[in-house]
């Protein structure tokens, strides 16, 4: 993640857009098959759809892990009747929730996978979906420059087909890219494009990531009173949409504010409120941001005690995800790595100063 450095460091999440395809209904006209196969292809066809359904309610519900399941079981079944169109969008599926656990190999293969297939049928706007998750995958692992390509090839296939929707989505991601290249004014440029198209199509949560990331950008800008105003317009929305996920980034980005601002018992206030709403959604990567975040503002208010076991909880978060990342080739662990690198080195000259010699080296090795 991208660190502000103004006397401490503070890292800024923003809340990336990503948009899942739903399965269509599958008819019986549309499989060719014996009649005497007809009844069990029926059957097989009402199974994948009531489990494809039955992950979408568990997505819904922030039950991820679940969520996969059902959609694993329902690939498995339109692989068997030969439907590409039900295994595109289901691979698509999995490759979101897998981004939302923070897997980021798992997504990409899964949308890779999906990305093909909807290439080979000619579905463009599936294209476009995939194209853009990809993008943000790849922002999350640090390569913007690869997520920036794969979100301008999204966003003329949107407008293409007339996807506003879509299109919006692809800005704001676009958005995000520039911001961690410190492009600020570009990326708030790609915002301002999204905002009238969200609320032209009545998109709440797409109207509140909008506003929570212009906060992020004006934050990054140093004006601080204005990140607030743009935060505190958006942390209402992602309430009443039931978005958990924006509401804990809204939380997180005004801590930081309120950092900045040096009111650090109400920064402290705001991240206390985001963790629990992290933690049972299985955002590790979230997660680990916000124990670092934590753990600096103690730092700064001179509680080193309190700072080191934050930055040790997540030292031990950002760990499991680089085990996770192995499988990946070299270059995006290492773009990894080095997004986390500056709080496990305030964590080892924390403990330096405590003469914990030993425990300061130890952290030091990870990188």
């Amino acid at each position: 993640m991208r660190l502000i450095d103004l006397g401490w460091a503070t890292a800024f999440t923003l809340g990336l857009t990503i948009a899942p395809l739903t399965l269509p209904t599958i008819s019986t006209a549309q499989i060719f098959l014996p009649t005497a196969s007809a009844q069990s292809a029926a059957n097989q066809i009402a199974e994948a759809n009531r489990l494809f359904d039955q992950g979408d309610q568990q997505f819904a519900a922030s039950q991820y892990q679940a969520a996969i399941q059902s959609y694993q079981q329902a690939l498995s079944i339109s692989r068997e009747i030969g439907d590409r169109s039900g295994e595109a969008s289901l691979l698509l599926n999995l490759g979101y929730s897998y981004y939302l656990l923070s897997q980021y190999d798992q997504s990409i293969d899964y949308s890779q996978q999906a990305l093909s297939i909807f290439r080979v049928l000619g579905s463009r706007n599936g294209e476009a979906i995939v194209l853009n998750n990809l993008g943000i995958v790849y922002s999350s692992l640090g390569q913007y420059q690869q997520a920036i390509e794969y979100c301008q090839q999204a966003l003329p296939i949107y407008r293409a087909v007339g996807d506003r929707s879509g299109e919006a989505k692809a800005l704001v991601n676009l958005g995000v890219a520039y911001f961690f290249l410190d492009q600020d004014q570009r990326a708030i440029e790609y915002y301002q494009q999204a905002l009238p198209i969200f609320r032209a199509v009545d998109d709440r949560n797409g109207e509140a990531t909008v506003l929570g990331n212009l906060g992020a950008a004006y934050l990054s800008l140093s004006q601080y009173q204005r990140a607030i105003d743009y935060l505190q317009q958006a942390l209402p929305i992602y309430r009443e949409v039931g978005d958990r996920n924006g509401e804990a980034t809204a939380l997180m980005n005004l801590g930081g504010a309120y950092g900045l601002l040096g009111q650090y018992q109400r920064a402290i206030e705001y991240y206390q409120q985001a963790l629990p709403i992290v933690r049972a959604v299985g955002d590790r990567d979230t997660e680990g941001l916000l124990l670092a975040n934590i753990g600096r503002l103690y730092a700064v208010n001179n509680s080193p005690q309190s700072a080191i076991q934050q930055l040790k909880l997540s030292v031990e978060v950002r760990e499991a995800i680089r085990a996770e990342l192995r499988q990946l080739p070299q270059a995006s662990q290492q773009a990894y790595t080095d997004s986390i690198a500056d709080d496990y080195r305030l964590l080892a000259e924390l403990l330096k100063q405590q003469n914990r010699n030993q425990e300061a080296q130890a952290v030091l090795n990870l990188l």
